[in-house]
């Protein structure tokens, strides 16, 4: 099928996620495991890691604060995953902005959100709508903070729509 503009983002993000499972089923030492078995061979791999604590701390030290207030909502939610994709640019309170496009939870094509942290708030909305799904207090974006910002290095708005600008993760 030829993609055209008739396919919406959810349809486009669904899409790639079979493909790329189909793509994966070809490989030659990968074997399909139920939840339970998956989680166990996974706990099994992390059991053999030397410091797995403090290599944890590190980690998640070391993570952006904006992954660290979204991973937040999606708790909220009560959901266990998210996966960052790109930055968009969207207007809010007369000013232009970053905006962290992710998807949440496990069902394909389902769950995308987007972020902007503005005037000490981060404010989630579902998907490109309006609808506002979550605002939380975000102290290092107010005016004077001087917390250093995780997104592109120019200004929202002055990207090309033929350009995506991808979210690395986790």
């Amino acid at each position: 099928m030829d993609v055209d503009e008739s396919w919406s983002p959810a349809l486009r993000w669904e899409i790639a996620q079979v493909m790329n499972a189909v793509y994966i089923g070809t490989w030659d030492k990968v074997r399909r495991l139920s939840l339970a078995d998956y989680e166990q061979a996974l706990d099994r791999i992390v059991a053999d890691v030397p410091d797995i604590e403090s290599r944890r701390q590190k980690y998640e030290a070391a993570r952006p604060w904006e992954k660290r207030t979204i991973d937040r909502f999606v708790a909220q939610l009560g959901l266990d995953y998210v996966w960052y994709t790109s930055f968009s640019s969207r207007k809010c309170n007369g000013k232009t902005v970053w905006c962290w496009n992710f998807v949440v939870g496990r069902t394909i094509g389902e769950g995308h959100h987007h972020a902007i942290f503005v005037d000490g708030e981060a404010i989630i909305f579902k998907g490109d709508t309006d609808e506002v799904a979550a605002r939380m207090p975000a102290p290092e974006c107010a005016s004077g903070s001087s917390v250093a910002r995780n997104e592109p290095e120019y200004e929202p708005g002055t990207e090309h729509l033929n350009i995506n600008v991808l979210i690395d993760n986790p």
